[in-house]
């Protein structure tokens, strides 16, 4: 399963440097306070059985592998050294180089290889066990002009942990993970429990084995400037997770996950129509617990998602201009940086996926550019701010912004954080009784509620083609209110509208052979363009996913739109001053109110039941407040587009509200 490359091994050389002598016994070891101690290895390769090492305990309590943490180098607060590396190490569960207290100050490059094919039990990125550095308690930790390698599961780079700081310079990092769904070991399931995963929780979906670093802890720091990071059958490249505080700044460099043709995970190019070398199965960076985290000239190339947001502070993605002063998630400086002028690009298949909170803002600014595959956004039940300032959003799919309700977990069932059984292997609307054919609230009625979570987004000094889209308020969720502000010098040419989502795909005969490639794991039927089923393939439009299965992970988040208003969804649309919107097919709203000064292009129609449509004509819409009269009805079960005008209830319908979903990684 494994090739070659290079890492280091050390007893010998170490054996000279008297320094460090202490490594021997297996104690800790480091250079005295104040001087350096240069380490070099020979180059070869050396099976991980053949070197001596010492024990360390685990950074977290995350433990529950088979064998201690073992590690190779280890520098404390005694001392700073510098490690030149130049060789290939075969083995499972060791880390090369830690470096823990706050007078360590470690810096390591060369070449390191780790070659590992083992099923994965004795590895960790929430322990350190396993990742090729580890910065704790403290710790100052650069790799600069470091080439790494290496292949299985939890291999990463580094672990950033407990007030340390990381920064990778000018280095090439390729970090080639697993095939957990072949090759961990017999009975593991796809689980959010931390002290278990080597992979992440599917209904993400996303697969692999290995992410390409982690941070834990409490105020952790990672820099990186003008380097390469690589990711194949990773399903993360950066992340935060457990832990709080956190600080992530990404300068001039690129952020790759590989494609099925180049070794990484399958993106479901054969049924959505992509170029099989586009993209991966990755995420560029986790937000959890809170994390800022800042790009500047960043390249994310291939990604499922540059980003998951499952709790953030901040997120800012802008161009490298200038002179950028860097500071941590406190507000507390970390230097500054010479930018090359570059504008952060995304390409992935979503730009972000959002499915909890955010306590600031998105800002995606400063002329980044974003090319997505899908929605540039996908927003699953949360509140959310996104601010788009000089921004280039290319949506293949012509859509800007698309809000649904939650499939992470809702529609797959099992338990999410346990060991054993983990999540269900099977994603199928059957489980749920009311779920039906079609649309709900269009084809079938379907219960809603009102109550939900709120999402703001601006846009201002772009012009910004395609649909913005709330599906919310279905599968026994809540509707959510979308709040759309276009400002200064911002252009909209497209649609808003309340809308019915299912699970699913375009027509067309290439998608049909797609989904038959994967066999009985997924069910599908055809749909009219009113959402009615049918047989006839010369009037589908849509082809609606019923069932699938983990190895098709790629399906989740994948919807299709039918207009319509459900009584509990709303959208609040603000054209300021300066800001044009061209309606450009129909946009369905609640409430849309017109500054003096601004251009809004459309057929306005108030419609009996609070709701506005607008229709692309040549009438323009004068300043003023339109609609507006919409009551949420309630924190009650309602039916959405099958409610008389007694308002009686579909009891049947409205017992088919579910469980909120798991915490962790998971949602």
């Amino acid at each position: 399963m494994k090739n070659a490359s290079r890492i280091f091994a050390l007893v010998m050389a170490l054996a000279m440097i008297m320094s460090l002598g202490a490594f021997a016994s297996g104690e800790p070891s480091g250079a005295p306070s104040g001087e350096t101690a240069e380490v070099k290895t020979s180059s070869g390769t050396k099976d991980v059985s053949q070197m001596t090492a010492s024990e360390y305990e685990y950074l977290t309590n995350y433990s529950n592998r088979k064998t201690p943490g073992k590690i190779y180098v280890e520098f404390d607060e005694t001392g700073k050294a510098d490690i030149a590396l130049d060789e290939t190490v075969t083995g499972e569960g060791f880390t090369a180089v830690y470096a823990h207290g706050e007078n360590a100050d470690v810096t390591v490059s060369g070449d390191l290889t780790i070659l590992d094919d083992s099923d994965g039990q004795n590895t960790s990125d929430f322990s350190g066990q396993g990742s090729a550095t580890v910065a704790y308690d403290g710790a100052n930790l650069t790799l600069k002009d470091l080439t790494y390698y290496s292949e299985g599961f939890e291999r990463g780079v580094t672990v950033v942990s407990q007030n340390s700081l990381v920064t990778i310079e000018d280095s090439d990092i390729t970090v080639m993970g697993a095939d957990a769904l072949h090759d961990a070991w017999e009975g593991y399931h796809s689980s959010a429990d931390q002290n278990y995963m080597i992979s992440p929780p599917w209904p993400l979906g996303l697969y692999g084995g290995g992410r390409i670093l982690n941070m834990i802890g409490t105020t952790p720091k990672l820099i990186i400037k003008n380097s390469v990071l690589t990711g194949g059958q990773t399903w993360g490249l950066l992340s935060t997770d457990s832990g709080s505080s956190m600080t992530i700044v990404v300068v001039d460099s690129e952020l790759n996950s590989l494609p099925e043709s180049k070794g990484g995970s399958d993106s479901g190019w054969r049924i959505f129509g992509y170029d099989e070398d586009a993209y991966g199965s990755a995420y560029g960076a986790y937000y959890i617990g809170g994390p800022t985290q800042y790009y500047y000239g960043a390249q994310f190339n291939g990604v499922t998602y540059a980003a998951i947001i499952t709790g953030a502070e901040k997120g800012v993605y802008a161009s490298s201009n200038g002179t950028i002063a860097m500071e941590d998630a406190s507000g507390e400086p970390l230097g500054t940086v010479e930018g090359k002028g570059q504008p952060t690009v995304i390409n992935g298949v979503f730009g972000f996926m959002q499915h909890n909170s955010i306590s600031d803002a998105f800002y995606i600014i400063d002329g980044t550019v974003v090319n997505s595959a899908d929605a540039i956004v996908i927003q699953k039940a949360a509140d959310g701010k996104f601010v788009f300032d000089g921004a280039v959003l290319n949506s293949q799919k012509g859509v800007l912004f698309q809000m649904i309700d939650n499939d992470d977990d809702s529609r797959i069932g099992g338990s999410p954080m346990a060991v054993d059984p983990g999540f269900d292997e099977t994603y199928e609307d059957a489980k749920i009784a009311s779920y039906g054919e079609g649309f709900p609230g269009v084809n079938y009625d379907a219960a809603t509620r009102s109550g939900g979570n709120t999402v703001t987004i601006s846009y201002a000094n772009g012009t910004y083609n395609g649909n913005l889209y709330n599906g919310t308020g279905y599968y026994g969720q809540s509707g959510d209110n979308m709040v759309v502000t276009l400002g200064e010098n911002a252009i909209l040419n497209g649609d808003i509208a309340l809308t019915s989502t299912i699970k699913g795909v375009p027509y067309s005969a290439a998608a049909i052979k797609g989904i038959e490639y994967y066999g009985d794991d997924i069910d599908y039927i055809l749909l009219d363009a009113q959402g009615n089923v049918t047989k006839d393939e010369s009037k589908a439009a849509f082809i609606q996913i019923t069932k699938y299965t983990i190895n098709e992970y790629f399906l989740q988040g994948h919807v299709e739109n039918l207009t319509h208003f459900n009584g509990v969804s709303t959208i609040d649309v603000t054209v300021e001053d300066g800001a044009e919107w061209i309606v450009t097919g129909e946009s369905l709203i609640t409430k849309l109110t017109v500054a003096n000064g601004a251009f809004v292009k459309g057929n306005l129609v108030e419609n009996a039941d609070g709701s506005l449509t607008i229709t692309a004509g040549s009438s323009i819409i004068p300043a003023g407040t339109y609609g507006g009269t919409v009551t949420a009805q309630g924190g009650g079960v309602n039916v959405g587009g099958g409610v008389d005008a007694s308002g009686e209830l579909n009891v049947e319908a409205a017992a088919a509200a579910i469980a909120s979903p798991a915490s962790g990684e998971a949602s």
